[in-house]
């Protein structure tokens, strides 16, 4: 439905003046309804013709309008949606390719500063919290991987203390296995040399009138210097006299760690039950 701007008649499409009061109808602008539209979807004013040969200072009278000025309420053309109409304009205006860069909105004849640093601050501020995730991941694996080889070498962690338990029960079953074999030089073997370490032929006087030794593990514990105590019952069947042996039970410990990657005892007490 059509309007008329000047009074407010309402126009049919083949008016050109408005019945009313004589208003010229701008035929330069159109608009269509090419969704069928009723009153109540689109209201639609149309534009007052405005005559190049008009005085601006003389007041409108019957069929001239007053022409539009800057200081007069700018008329409307209200729609439903922009696809629910269609603008025909006759003028000739030239063409101009604007890029979105480029582009300055204007209000009211003033052109507006748009702010475009918003998405590169954005930008910046994503690739800032990129860089600390990365950086908080990186010292994450470095930690895991520090602690999984230092673990490793010294039987700490999880499954480190469960290899470090192993190896130092194994390697003290191992030396009264020796001892029991009367193979005194593997069972010296077995102990950290150290410049207090005594000599093959004190370690091998010690076990003169050992006959045999009986071993049981009481506890495996894993220290925090990578070294494991293993605590131990032992009981020795000893030598008195020719064809006279005696039994005693010591209980003690051993502290066994390594020495060059090789698991050795570091040291070791037994005193008698």
């Amino acid at each position: 439905m059509v309007f008329c701007g000047q009074c407010g008649f309402q126009l049919s499409p083949r008016d050109r003046h408005c019945p009313r009061c004589g208003t010229a109808v701008d035929t330069d602008v159109i608009v269509e309804d090419t969704d069928g539209i009723d009153e109540d979807d689109a209201t639609v004013i149309s534009l007052p013709y405005s005559n190049s040969n008009t005085d601006p200072s003389q007041p409108a009278t019957g069929n001239q309008p007053k022409p539009y000025t800057a200081g007069d309420q700018q008329p409307m053309i209200l729609a439903r949606a922009h696809s629910d109409v269609t603008w025909q304009d006759n003028g000739n205006h030239p063409s101009a390719e604007v890029s979105p860069a480029s582009y300055t909105p204007t209000v009211a004849g003033q052109k507006l500063q748009v702010d475009r640093s918003g998405a590169k601050g954005r930008a910046i501020s994503l690739v800032i919290i990129l860089l600390g995730l990365l950086l908080v991941l990186g010292a994450m694996v470095f930690f895991a991987v520090q602690q999984g080889v230092f673990g490793f070498l010294t039987g700490q962690g999880t499954n480190g203390d469960a290899a470090a338990t192993q190896q130092a029960q194994a390697v003290v079953q191992q030396y009264y296995d020796d001892i029991n074999s009367r193979h005194y030089m593997a069972a010296y073997d077995l102990w950290k040399h150290t410049p207090q370490t005594q000599t093959f032929l004190e370690f091998k006087t010690g076990y003169v009138d050992t006959v045999h030794d009986d071993i049981t593990f009481n506890s495996v514990t894993p220290q925090d210097n990578g070294t494991v105590r293993v605590s131990v019952t032992v009981v020795a069947t000893e030598r008195v006299q020719v064809g006279v042996t005696r039994q005693s039970t010591y209980t003690g410990y051993y502290i066994v760690g390594q020495q060059n990657a090789i698991w050795k005892i570091w040291q070791g007490s037994l005193n008698p039950a």
